[in-house]
């Protein structure tokens, strides 16, 4: 049993390809994962079964015409993603499962149509496909519940890391209100009546101060006398 940073065979280069991204980001989440080999092996050899399979079915052993017929090509999806699987990288045998469904469903649509020997090749390869799906996900399911559990830590810890920030403002924001600030001191917000007293003398008080009438005008002096 494996344990390592990422399954073998994912590329670490600059131009790593999509299947490369994926295997990495998962791996990179979920460590410690203990790989499955064995999954990975057979999900390999149940892959070159069924590529060898739709080859010989489809050129010699029952081909629908005479001489092979075009449905040899159905192998060439296969061969793609062979690489992918051979290298195990994780995101080529999730595709590469998903497609062995179709591979599966072909199969038990021949078995139960055709007869003879292509009957027989119909449910070999229906049994084949099965088999490459459940060692595909054996050997994905580890990566992808590791990285599942990674995620959801991540998300914990940021949230714990913007309560922590929340109240680390709050109590800034506590210590800071208790203080009196420059702008609202007693000194700058004394009313402004108070500097009444400072204002300039009335007529009034200049006269009685002065003993001289501040009406220039003779008439208002003479009437206020009457």
């Amino acid at each position: 049993m494996q344990s390592g940073l990422k399954p073998a065979g994912v590329g670490t280069g600059t131009s790593a390809s999509a299947d490369d991204t994926t295997a990495a980001s998962l791996c990179a989440t979920a460590l410690p994962v203990q790989a499955r080999p064995a999954a990975a092996l057979g999900a390999t050899a149940a892959l070159l079964a069924l590529i060898g399979l739709s080859v010989a079915w489809e050129w010699w052993l029952a081909p629908l015409r005479p001489g092979g017929s075009a449905l040899v090509l159905k192998a060439l999806p296969l061969l793609l993603a062979l690489p992918g699987v051979w290298r195990r990288r994780l995101y080529t045998l999730q595709w590469a499962s998903m497609l062995s469904l179709l591979y599966f469903a072909e199969g038990v649509v021949r078995g139960w149509s055709d007869r003879g020997l292509s009957a027989r090749l119909g449910w070999l390869q229906a049994a084949l496909a099965v088999i490459f799906f459940v060692c595909a996900l054996a050997y994905v399911a580890p990566f992808k519940r590791a990285a599942k559990h990674a995620a959801k830590e991540t998300a914990k810890s940021a949230e714990r890391q913007a309560a922590a920030d929340a109240q680390t403002h709050a109590d800034a924001r506590d210590t800071t209100g208790a203080e009196p600030h420059p702008a609202t001191s007693p000194a700058m917000t004394q009313p402004a009546t108070q500097v009444a007293p400072h204002a300039a003398p009335t007529a009034a008080a200049t006269q009685t101060a002065t003993g001289a009438d501040p009406d220039p005008d003779p008439d208002n002096r003479a009437n206020r006398g009457l």
